[in-house]
């Protein structure tokens, strides 16, 4: 930990202690008070010392020679004081602020776990503030000072960054228990409601633990089911699948292939699993296909998958720009129309699946068109590079913010499912433009985007072959043997492996 963290720590455990002595006094409602009226004694006294210093006249009766000499003939040694920093302020009824506020956390996360508390997770928006946030999280409006006044205690509000994720506690019947946020460098800060009804901040750092988890397995009918058989979250599966897509038809694979997935998952000291897990690495053997891809930042700060040899099978465009799994209902070509009754040509595919599921963006570009278009209804055009274009029917609303000019990334949310316009059900009208014409949206929109190369591709290979013990093999096309079905921790892959 460098100086600057320490004093940093340091200071932040003398304001929670003072926060927490105060608390006990029940001065806590008139601490800034008392604070002014501490310093105020402070600059008093102060300036009383140096005016003595300066104007208090000698003693006329004392002999200065004598006086050196006595002092020389019987030296004092400096005593030292002995400190014990568990009964700092042990006078005020202060107890050690670190081992004190790690049980109240820990307890709470372990309550999440057992199931009787509750866990919702808030991730801060661009532009938004914190007291916006605890509005948006149902927080009483009574808890809203305590927690923004505990939270300025811990960290400068002014720090706050979109993306970064609070996790509020709340009890089973809804009544607010805490508020944490995992600050960088690893430490958790938050604001917990003990039974007084006292509002207690506290700041622990290196809580958060790193693990890398493996899971293999076989396929036995499905690639979905028999990944989650083998405990893999359906939130990775999806990862996977959208990772993937446009390079792989999972409905291809057959009984006997295997899967050999890595991802990394934060825990805290209390068991409560944080933010969404990562794949680190997907292997797949499809009868005589085999696929590797690790993920990896490269320099311009996007995360993509390479295969072992630094080239990025990179998807064009996605095939279902849905988080879900929709059901086909109308594809590409001609067909009957529902509601027209008449035999016309289809330009796009139909994907239905419930209202208000997200659509998202099928891959980077800028938004050309916003708003109503006629039978499509709510609609967005989207621009992308290479003569493509991608558009979006029958939505019942807008991300919000998004507007004509807006850049987005593939996966970004855009909007929702709806039936607006000429529609029977809930469904998006996916269309697929390219040099001006629409084309079939399940063709395959696949090219190299990336290779790496010289100290880039150095640098990759060794921060995989930490990740996978297998990695050489990989590299020269051998893929190691999978067991199937159960889940493989490998306690061997620190969370220093996956520093980048």
């Amino acid at each position: 930990m460098t100086i600057k963290k320490k004093l940093s720590s340091t200071v932040r455990k003398v304001k929670i202690s003072r926060f927490r002595t105060y608390k006990k006094l029940g001065f806590l409602g008139h601490r800034h008070t008392v604070d002014k009226m501490a310093k105020s004694a402070f600059c008093i006294l102060l300036g009383l010392t140096t005016l003595s210093l300066f104007y208090l006249p000698p003693s006329e009766n004392v002999n200065p020679i004598s006086s050196v000499i006595e002092t020389t003939q019987t030296p004092q040694p400096p005593q030292p004081i002995p400190l014990n920093t568990d009964t700092i302020h042990e006078d005020l009824g202060d107890d050690p602020v670190q081992s004190d506020t790690d049980n109240l956390l820990i307890e709470l996360e372990k309550l999440v776990v057992k199931g009787s508390l509750n866990m919702t997770s808030y991730m801060l928006e661009k532009g938004e503030a914190l007291s916006t946030l605890l509005k948006r999280a149902n927080i009483d409006k009574d808890a809203h000072a305590p927690i923004i006044d505990g939270f300025s205690l811990l960290i400068n509000l002014h720090s706050l960054q979109p993306s970064m994720t609070f996790m509020v506690f709340t009890e089973l019947n809804g009544n607010f228990k805490g508020i944490s946020l995992q600050n960088k460098n690893g430490e958790v800060v938050a604001v917990i409601k003990e039974d007084e009804g006292i509002y207690t901040p506290l700041s622990h750092e290196g809580r958060v633990e790193i693990k890398n988890i493996r899971i293999t397995g076989s396929i036995e009918r499905t690639f979905s089911g028999s990944a989650e058989k083998a405990g893999l979250p359906k939130a990775l599966i999806a990862q996977i699948t959208n990772a993937l897509d446009g390079e792989v038809d999972f409905s291809t694979f057959r009984e006997g292939d295997t899967f050999d997935v890595i991802f990394e998952q934060k825990t805290t000291a209390g068991g409560l699993e944080l933010g969404e897990k990562k794949i680190l690495y997907i292997g797949l053997n499809i009868g005589k296909k085999q696929i590797h891809r690790y993920a990896w930042t490269d320099n311009s700060g996007t995360e993509l998958f390479f295969n072992p040899n630094g080239q990025s099978a990179e998807k064009e465009l996605l095939k279902r720009p849905i988080k879900g799994r929709p059901r086909t209902s109308s594809p590409y070509g001609w067909r009957n129309h529902p509601v027209l009754m008449a035999r016309i040509f289809h330009s796009g595919v139909d994907l239905a699946i419930a209202q208000g599921t997200p659509i998202v963006a099928g891959g980077d570009g800028v938004i050309t068109q916003l708003g109503r278009k006629g039978a499509y209804g709510k609609y967005i055009r989207i621009r992308h590079s290479n003569g493509y274009q991608t558009a979006y029917g029958h939505m019942n609303g807008y991300k919000s913010g998004l507007k004509v000019g807006s850049k987005v990334k593939r996966g970004d949310v855009i909007g929702y499912i709806g039936q607006t316009g000429r529609a029977t059900g809930p469904h998006l009208h996916y269309e697929v433009w390219k040099d001006g014409k629409t084309v079939n949206p399940f063709g395959n929109y696949v090219l190299i985007a990336k290779q790496l190369k010289e100290d880039n591709l150095e640098k990759f290979q060794k921060y995989a072959e930490i990740i996978h013990p297998d990695f050489k093999k990989h590299l020269i096309g051998t893929m190691a043997p999978v067991p199937p079905h159960k889940p493989v921790f490998d306690t061997q892959l620190s969370s220093q492996s996956t520093q980048k």
